[in-house]
């Protein structure tokens, strides 16, 4: 847990799509002088940073022209070379590594210490609990469903026990039926779709999943087309101040999947 900074860093670089937007939604944005290319929210304040190219290969010396005081990272999303040479050059790193709605939490009020938003960072990390009763709430009085997700099409991948997305969409009453897999991601054949799911979901990041895709896919699990359902990426693994709008969007998808599987 990273201690409040005796004065708070006036030079971000941000590695983490979804944390970038959480530090313009807290305060700390006018001190953000680098993002990823990936890094779109919020639109209008992100166009004209400084990019330094993806969160797996960042330009290190754009990081490094930018002077930054704290290089914000995602130990996912980023490399282990990349974390060492940034600690090489001195640079303090927040490193970050929600894998559950909960968590998110937790890393917020990190971040808010991080960058001396404290305060900001707590009703966020509050709203991102309260999020979470709620749903838990909702969820607990309806019947769940057979679930999967996929995130990428040729070959066919999903998610397991040890994500962001799966915990999201447990929250919401799906029941992940690959969340036993031991690859964090796994490489599905047809076959293993074939296994009496009520829905797969379909998000359009990090593949981005069409309609012409849910048709195929829908043919391969055997369900009608409309089980195969294309939905909103960002809200189900983006983790920072959209959170809580991303839990109560997988509760109304699971509401609108409950008619269909009806």
């Amino acid at each position: 847990m990273p201690e409040p900074p005796t004065s708070p860093p006036q030079r971000i670089v941000c590695l983490c799509p979804s944390i970038t937007e959480a530090l313009f939604e807290i305060g700390a944005g006018p001190r953000v002088v680098g993002v990823t290319d990936y890094c779109v929210h919020p639109a209008d304040a992100v166009e004209a940073l400084p990019k330094v190219g993806g969160s797996k290969l960042p330009n290190l010396d754009a990081i490094f022209e930018l002077s930054p005081d704290l290089v914000i990272m995602n130990e996912e999303e980023n490399r282990v070379e990349d974390f060492e040479a940034i600690q090489e050059r001195g640079i303090p790193i927040l490193n970050t590594f929600p894998k559950t709605v909960a968590e998110s939490a937790h890393m917020m009020r990190d971040v808010g210490r991080a960058v001396g938003c404290v305060e900001a960072a707590e009703e966020s990390a509050r709203a991102i609990e309260r999020a979470v009763a709620s749903a838990k709430s909702q969820s607990s009085q309806k019947p769940r469903l057979r679930g999967a997700v996929l995130i990428w099409m040729r070959p066919f991948m999903g998610v397991n026990a040890d994500t962001f997305m799966h915990d999201m969409l447990a929250l919401a009453g799906i029941d992940n039926v690959f969340g036993s897999r031991p690859q964090r991601y796994p490489r599905l054949e047809a076959a293993d779709l074939r296994c009496g799911l009520d829905v797969i979901l379909l998000p359009n990041e990090p593949f981005e999943f069409v309609g012409q895709h849910a048709t195929e896919i829908a043919a391969a699990a055997g369900i009608p087309t409309a089980r195969a359902v294309l939905c909103d990426g960002q809200f189900l693994t983006w983790y920072g101040t959209r959170t809580p709008r991303g839990v109560e969007y997988a509760v109304k998808l699971t509401e609108r999947i409950r008619g269909l599987a009806g």
